[in-house]
């Protein structure tokens, strides 16, 4: 075969070991972005809604890359693309002619939200308990 030919084998396993981690990283990326959204729905405060209109165009290609994984044959029949998935200089994962950022820069654009989300919750008041403060222990 043309990978033993060349010599490949051990750069072929090594992306066979690679694209379930890429694919499982858009997937977390996904998910923050539902939960995002389902925490600033169910919390309704304006900081929320705000963080949410800054950070969901952002986080939007982690869904585009993992939708394109999961329904490959979708996008194979629609346009007949050759570009099934490639890492080019580690940082970028390509589709379809559409890159990914999968490199430092786009974890670090998940720890900044979580850190812009942490400042928001963490500035709030906890809640006082007082009606129990009184309270004798129980027996």
């Amino acid at each position: 075969s043309v990978v033993k030919e060349r010599g490949l084998e051990r750069v072929v396993q090594g992306l066979a070991l690679l694209f379930p981690d890429v694919h499982f990283f858009f997937i977390c990326g996904e998910k923050i972005k539902i939960l995002l959204k389902c925490l600033k729905d169910a919390d309704g405060s304006p900081e929320l809604a705000a963080l949410w209109q800054k950070w969901e165009p952002r986080l939007r290609p982690f869904n585009d890359a993992r939708n394109h994984l999961e329904h490959i044959d979708e996008r194979i029949r629609r346009s007949g693309i050759s570009d099934l998935g490639n890492i080019r200089r580690g940082n970028t994962f390509t589709f379809g002619g559409e890159n990914f950022d999968i490199g430092p820069n786009s974890i670090k654009l998940l720890t900044d939200l979580y850190e812009e989300l942490v400042q928001i919750l963490s500035s709030r008041p906890y809640p006082q308990d007082e009606d129990r403060s009184h309270q004798a222990p129980p027996t």
